[in-house]
């Protein structure tokens, strides 16, 4: 199967279709174990070989600039919000585009 890929222009795309839909977001907390079992969903969905470990599964697919998300604890609540609020989220060089 041949890696997938995403065109800036779409990335955009999704970065607005996920802000439109803040207001109807969960209200909690997540880690980033959370995170990539939500992807290991969508991964499954799409038909990718869904086998190993959640970091390594996301490796797999991803484009590598992961800003630094996969070094942090896959149950740590805190650290992924503080990851994600900071300025070295991906989705804040997405917004610069």
């Amino acid at each position: 199967m041949k890696d997938p890929t995403i065109t800036i222009e779409e990335a955009k795309k999704l970065l607005k279709e996920y802000k439109d839909n803040l207001s109807r977001r969960i209200e909690r907390d997540i880690s980033l174990g959370d995170y990539l079992r939500t992807v290991k969903v969508i991964y499954e969905v799409l038909g990718f070989d869904i086998r190993g470990e959640l970091k390594d599964l996301y490796r797999r697919y991803a484009d590598g600039r992961d800003c630094g998300m996969m070094e942090l604890p896959l149950d740590d609540v805190i650290a992924f919000k503080k990851w994600l609020s900071s300025e070295s989220s991906c989705l804040k060089l997405l917004e610069a585009d």
